[in-house]
C-alpha cells in the first residue's frame, strides 16, 4: 500500500430513515450502488442492516474510504450517522465485499438492536477494533441465521 494512501478501516452506525413500504427495494439500492462504488474504489467491508439501523466497516486506501465516507454522509436514507472506529490496517479483515446482510427476526434481534440504540445515542464512540469486528461478526451471523 502507498505510503501516501495507507490501508485504513472505518466502521459507522446511523439510523435509517427508509419508510417501511419502501426498505426492501431501498436496500436492494444501497447493495447495488455500494457494489459498484466500492469495487472501482478498492473498497472492502461489510455492511449490516438491523432493524432501524445500518451498520457498515470499509477498508481500502485512505482517500477512498474517506471519498466513500462523504458520499455515505450526504444519503438522505439515514441519519444520525456516528463513527465508531476509524484506524491505519496493516491488512483488511474483509478482503471481499460481502452482502448487505438484513436481520428481521430471531432470538439475537432485541439484543442488537439495544446495543445499537446505544451506539446511535452516544454523542462520540471511541469502540475498539476488535469491539467492531465482534459486533459485526455477530451481526453477520444473525443475518445469516434469518436467511
Amino acid at each position: 500500500m502507498d505510503a501516501d494512501n495507507p490501508l485504513y478501516a472505518i466502521s459507522y452506525v446511523s439510523e435509517s430513515l427508509i419508510p417501511e413500504d419502501q426498505l426492501d427495494e431501498q436496500l436492494a439500492a444501497i447493495q447495488g450502488k455500494s457494489h459498484e462504488n466500492n469495487a472501482a474504489s478498492g473498497l472492502t467491508g461489510k455492511l449490516i442492516y438491523c432493524r432501524n439501523f445500518f451498520v457498515q466497516r470499509l477498508e481500502g486506501p485512505k482517500n477512498a474510504v474517506d471519498a466513500a465516507m462523504a458520499r455515505i454522509r450526504k444519503d438522505s436514507r439515514h441519519t444520525g450517522f456516528k463513527v465508531i472506529s476509524m484506524q491505519r490496517l496493516e491488512e483488511r479483515l474483509y478482503a471481499e465485499w460481502d452482502q448487505l446482510g438484513v436481520i428481521t427476526d430471531g432470538p439475537l434481534l432485541d439484543e442488537l438492536d439495544g446495543t445499537l440504540q446505544h451506539l446511535a445515542s452516544r454523542p462520540v464512540l471511541s469502540v475498539s477494533d476488535e469491539e467492531v469486528s465482534v459486533m459485526l461478526s455477530t451481526l453477520e451471523a444473525a443475518a445469516n441465521s434469518d436467511r
